[in-house]
């Protein structure tokens, strides 16, 4: 990891330059696994949950994969493979401002729909038509990152690899910019990168060494938000949100774009 003063070769972005060195040519063959896990009965109860008298919310933590390698032609081919899998669930408590049950019986019926999608009140009146309503729950995250690499000695002093990675990944937050942070809304932001990098490697006497490395990087990202039941919350229908050429989905996608 360079942090800065790299050289050109590493680009001109600010910020760190992390290169990743995977293993390579061997003629025996290699494993290994990992696990790891973590579980909320070994936690003590967070100060905000007691204090909000709500339930305990679950988190979980299993992170596992492997690795492997070895000879597809001894001397002359050879393979490396690496797979990691992360599932995440991280403990949240939160407090909102919701619509009282009387804000929402008094409401005009054109307006009823908006206010049933807040979670109902289970805490004390705010005044104005508000009173609290508190939660725990908890936020996800998920990861799946897989690597394969290709090693294959052309002649004496001259090999050639190529090597393809991809990591897709899903984190999931509830209580997003709608609705007014409201914990019934989810927003979820998806991110899938692919990175396909070959190179070759030729000896030049006793000397010299001549390297060429080609790489391509893609990283697709979309963020998702939408409403739950989350707290008794009901959420309107599409024909009560969007005109009736548009969904939640195309809609969505047309903010994207125009931004």
């Amino acid at each position: 990891m360079q942090t800065s003063s790299y050289a050109a070769e590493f680009g001109r972005t600010p910020g760190a330059q992390v290169s990743l060195v995977t293993r390579s040519r061997t003629n025996a063959f290699h494993g290994a696994a990992f696990e790891y896990f973590r579980d909320d009965a070994l936690d003590a109860n967070d100060w905000f949950v007691n204090s909000l008298g709500v339930a305990k919310p679950p988190l979980r933590q299993n992170d596992f994969g492997g690795t492997a390698g070895g000879p597809i032609v001894r001397n002359r081919t050879f393979f490396f493979v690496s797979y990691e899998r992360l599932r995440l669930r991280l403990p949240q408590v939160g407090s909102t401002p919701v619509p009282t049950l009387a804000a929402r019986q008094n409401a005009p019926s054109a307006i009823q729909p908006y206010l049933m999608a807040f979670p109902v009140a289970n805490g004390p009146s705010l005044g104005n038509d508000l009173a609290q309503f508190a939660a725990s729950y908890s936020n996800t995250s998920t990861l799946d990152a897989t690597g394969v690499r290709i090693d294959h000695t052309v002649r004496s002093g001259v090999t050639i690899f190529g090597r393809y990675y991809r990591v897709p990944s899903v984190a999931t937050v509830r209580g997003g910019e709608v609705a007014f942070n409201a914990l019934s809304s989810l927003v979820s932001t998806r991110i899938d990168t692919h990175t396909l990098t070959v190179g070759l490697t030729q000896t030049l006497g006793t000397s010299a060494t001549h390297e060429l490395r080609f790489n391509h990087s893609e990283t697709a990202g979309r963020n998702r938000t939408e409403l739950d039941s989350f707290g008794g919350a009901v959420p309107p229908s599409d024909a009560q949100i969007f005109p009736p050429f548009a969904d939640h989905d195309t809609a969505q996608v047309t903010f994207l774009l125009h931004l």
